[in-house]
């Protein structure tokens, strides 16, 4: 209870920070949860180490900025790092309030849970890149939706 409490406030928090002019939503939709303590970091963190790469923290604000962005694809149908509203990584991350100096993204569709996402970018070799990129510090994640259309997004980023 107190981490969805806390969610929440967090929530009405970034919205009261506006989103700087990008028309990025600021909140998720409230019909999706935030998935805000996840097994991913632990998997993300096991591929980094074995890559020599330093640990990734969860950051609430990257969680969010995925989260809008999983919400936004499963909304609206479509599947791409560029938002409906023609958004990037970096407007949806500055929209969160994250100062950010380097920021990426994956997304995937349709995997069923966390260790078989992490397998999937773990096999591509872009997502890979990503995931043990050694400048990254930070990271949140987003899922939106159900069986074939679930969507997932995990934004890595540093801050500026």
């Amino acid at each position: 209870m107190r981490i969805h409490i806390s969610i929440l406030a967090l929530g009405l928090l970034a919205g009261c920070m506006g989103s700087g002019g990008t028309g990025v939503d600021v909140v998720p939709a409230p019909s999706v949860s935030l998935v805000a303590n996840n097994t991913l970091g632990p998997l993300l963190n096991d591929v980094r180490a074995a890559n020599d790469a330093d640990p990734l923290n969860f950051n609430n604000r990257l969680a969010l900025a995925a989260q809008v962005h999983a919400n936004d694809m499963l909304r609206n149908d479509f599947f791409s790092h560029t938002g409906s509203d023609a958004s990037e990584v970096g407007d949806r991350v500055t929209a969160q309030g994250y100062t950010w100096s380097r920021v990426g993204e994956n997304i995937a569709q349709g995997h069923q849970s966390e260790a078989a996402v992490m397998r999937g970018w773990t096999n591509s070799p872009g997502h890979h890149r990503n995931n043990i990129d050694p400048n990254y510090q930070d990271f949140g994640l987003g899922k939106a939706g159900s069986g074939g259309d679930l969507h997932w997004v995990l934004v890595l980023a540093t801050p500026g």
